[in-house]
């Protein structure tokens, strides 16, 4: 479970530094018309599925063919795929429609990001478990 905790700390620690830049900035990010509600709503969603994800595709590592670790690959994958879809269909419907720009490809990014910090956590599990 160490292990784990580990391998998480650099979600964890992105996840409590753009909420602390966002509300630093606060004013200046709405003054600039960045819906800061919707991005600290992505920043929390992104950071559990990231931390989910990763979870689910480390207990693939541990499975004993290539076939247990891509059916995690691809369940954290349409797991994220389908809350991202909801998540979007629910902010569209609860602002009647009208879209963010600046908060929506803000949150893009830092979906970017995650998934970035996630595939290089796993990459050095399996180099480690390759390895030793």
């Amino acid at each position: 479970m160490k292990g784990l905790y580990n391998r998480s700390a650099a979600v964890l620690a992105l996840f409590v530094l753009v909420n602390g830049v966002v509300f630093l900035c606060r004013g200046w990010l709405e003054r600039k018309g960045l819906d800061v509600g919707l991005l600290l709503v992505a920043n929390l969603v992104l950071f559990l599925l990231s931390l989910t994800g990763f979870f689910i595709m480390m207990q693939g590592l541990r499975a004993s063919s290539t076939f247990g670790f891509l059916r995690s690959v691809y369940m954290s994958l349409l797991l994220k795929l389908l809350v991202v879809i909801v998540a979007l269909f629910g902010y569209l419907y609860f602002h009647e429609g009208r879209i963010n720009r600046p908060a929506l490809f803000s949150s893009l990014g830092l979906y970017v990001i995650y998934m970035v910090i996630e595939i290089r956590q796993l990459m050095r599990a399996t180099a480690k478990r390759t390895d030793g």
